[in-house]
Order: C-alpha cells, then structure tokens, then sequence
C-alpha cells in the first residue's frame, strides 16, 4: 500500500497485525534463534524487549553518562568510556584531514565505521577503532554492508540462506571473504558471555540479586544486562529463553540495526549541510552560540534542546527512512480494514516509509532538504510522520 494512512492501520492499530514470518524468520534469521527484532510471537518479544529495554532508555544513558564521568574505566587506564566515543567523531575528522583533502572519501563507510565502534563501545565495552582503518575499509565494516545486502537477497532467494547455513565454516569464508570477520565477531561474542556469565554468577553467589546498583563500566555490557533482566531475586524470569545463541543474536542485531541505518542518515544529512549553504551556516551559528568552547564537552541534555539541530537530525532521517524495504505484517484471523480498503485474514500486507516520508500533501517540497519544516508552529503534529523508527509496540528501540 502507498496510502501514508495506511502506516497507522498496520503498525499500530487495534488489529495487532504480527509480523510476517516469511520476511523475519525466513530472511533476516541465519541458523540463529530469532532477536527482539526479529521474534514474530508477541509474548517472546515482550519478554525478549524486557531484558534489553532498560538498557537503551534515556534515563539510563544519561545515568551511564554520569557514571562515566566519575569513573575511570579499568580496561582503559585513565580515558573515559565517553571520552572513547566521542574519540570516534576525532578521527572520522582526522582521517578525513589526513587522507581525503584531493580525494573523495565514502562517507556512508566513514559514518557506518564510526557506528560501529560508538554500538561496540556502547554495547559490548570493546572497539576495534575501524574509523581508522584506511578508507574506512576495516573488513568488518566491509562485512556489516554485505551482511546487509545478502539479507536482502535471500528475502527474495530463501534457498540462499539455506544452502550457506550448511556449508562448513572454511569453505564459507573461502566462497565469502566477508564471512571471516563475521565468524571472528562470534567468537569476541561468545568469549564476551562466558565472561558476563561469570561475573553474573559470582554476584549471584555473593547475594547481590537486584545486581541495579553495580557501576563497574567495564562489566556492564549488553550481555550482562540480559542476565541481570532475566532474574528476579535470583530466579529465571523466563527459563529456557535466555541462551548464548540467543544473546549473540540479540548483539548482532543490534550491531547491525545500530549501524547501518545511523550511517544512511549521517551520510545524508552531511550531503546537504554541505549542499545547502543557508541550512549549514543556521547550524554552525546554533552550535556556537550553544558551545562556545570547543573543548569542553556539551551535554546530550543541552544539545537536545538546540532546535533547529534537531530539526536538522529529523530531515536526515526523513529522507533516509530507516529501513525503506516494506516491513510486513500479517491480517489477524478477523480481518481487518486499512485505510478504508477491507483486508482478508491471512493477508500479508506492508507500506514502505518512503511512502510516508515523501508524500507530497504531508511534507510540500519532499525532495527539498528543508529543515525549517519541522520549525513551524502550523506544522505541530508533523512528528507523528516521521516513521523512521517504525512505530507502534514493534519500534526500534532507538527511538527512545
């Protein structure tokens, strides 16, 4: 459907539309037990959605940035986590300094490379530093862009997956060089939950249970939070749910979901700033005004509250879109109606956010880079278009 009505009626409506099977399970699934993202029974998800939830909301981030700065973390003597992260953003620049002045640079890699590391430092207390691999080609950046092109593929052509799931690991890796960082990554993964687990169990052993009010932010990593979320006073929530293929799942998932779609909407956003003089120069003058010393650092709080940043943040992700496949729902037994048009049971409908984002009656001038769109006071419930993060109970959790 290309209705922008039709959003609401699929995603979020009464009819509780799940989602579709042969796109989650058959396409985005390869021989691991599905993630909250790709989890098509409801109860699963919202189990799977409460282990994970926490860790993602704004009062922990902000609880985490506090943290940090009092904190000095073990593993790296005398840097802050933070300061890791937005070392990142340094030498995206650096790079681009150093070895791009005459020369073009992908911009989708750089941003996709900086995700990376800020989602691996996030998630899991380690990076790799691909920012600065030489042209932005660290070959597990090379291998997240061919992860995501072959999930794609095999949307279309399941039989793929299915034959790549049952070759063995050398041959995968000679037929697909791209396979070897995936295969490496794993392994940092399942090292990662031995050692989560571990730590889980000695706190367990030494009667911490709730385990909320550890602050080591070296052990705090997403794998740790699934454990310390799936016990109450030190009994299973959800026995049998929370396994390591599970926990591996749920980390690439976030690994790609986190970066891939984060690269789209920085590559774009700078295409324009760089495009459109007036939009760019509003900005430089917003962030001076806000941040006059460069050197300190400016907190998320204050640079959340920058309107015409944010308006520039909410255009970027408008004309990326997220994901801009169809994201496929299922019509419940009773039937439902979408926009107004009766749907049988059993019909697998979707609407593409591309549809909504660049529809000509919600956002005159689509095609225009025009942030002050989100600025005006006639256009107030503009918000309730911009479906880069989906919407509904079935969001990404990034839109916290």
């Amino acid at each position: 459907m290309s209705d922008p009505a039709a959003y609401t009626d699929i995603y979020n409506s009464p009819y509780k539309m799940l989602k579709d099977p042969g796109l989650y399970r058959d396409a985005f699934q390869f021989g691991i037990p599905p993630n909250s993202g790709t989890v098509c029974d409801p109860k699963i998800h919202s189990a799977l959605k409460s282990l994970i939830a926490s860790y993602f909301s704004r009062k922990n981030i902000l609880k985490l940035e506090d943290i940090i700065q009092e904190r000095v973390s073990a593993r790296f003597p005398a840097v802050y986590l933070l300061e890791l992260m937005e070392g990142q953003v340094d030498r995206l620049i650096s790079q681009l300094v150093q070895n791009h002045r005459s020369t073009p640079a992908n911009m989708t890699l750089a941003f996709r490379s900086v995700a990376l590391d800020v989602i691996s430092l996030y998630t899991l207390r380690t990076s790799t530093d691909t920012t600065s691999f030489p042209a932005f080609s660290h070959p597990r950046v090379i291998g997240t862009e061919e992860t995501v092109s072959v999930i794609w593929m095999t949307k279309h052509l399941t039989f793929l997956k299915h034959l790549a799931l049952r070759l063995p690991s050398w041959l995968a890796v000679y037929i697909s060089p791209a396979a070897k960082p995936h295969l490496e990554i794993q392994a940092e993964m399942e090292n990662a939950i031995d050692e989560a687990t571990a730590y889980s169990e000695s706190k367990l052993a030494g009667g911490h249970h709730d385990q909320d009010d550890d602050d080591d932010v070296d052990r705090l990593n997403i794998f740790y939070a699934i454990l310390r979320n799936s016990r109450v006073e030190g009994k299973l929530k959800y026995p049998g749910l929370v396994t390591k293929d599970q926990m591996i799942s749920e980390a690439f998932g976030l690994r790609i979901a986190g970066s891939d779609t984060i690269a789209n909407a920085c590559m774009i956003g700078t295409r324009y700033l760089i495009q459109e003089d007036g939009v760019r120069e509003k900005l430089a003058k917003e962030l001076e005004t806000a941040w006059p010393d460069r050197r300190s650092r400016i907190p998320l709080e204050r640079l959340e509250k920058l309107p015409y940043l944010t308006a520039v943040i909410k255009e970027s992700l408008r004309f990326s879109s997220g994901i801009v496949t169809p994201m496929t729902r299922v019509a419940p037994e009773s039937g439902a109606v979408i926009a107004g048009h009766p749907v049988p049971p059993g019909t697998v409908v979707s609407i593409g956010n591309t549809f909504v984002h660049m529809n000509l009656s919600i956002f005159p001038e689509p095609k225009r880079f025009y942030p002050e769109r989100w600025l005006d006071e006639k256009n107030h419930n503009l918000d309730q278009y911009l479906v880069a993060f989906g919407k509904g109970p079935r969001s990404c959790l990034g839109i916290k």
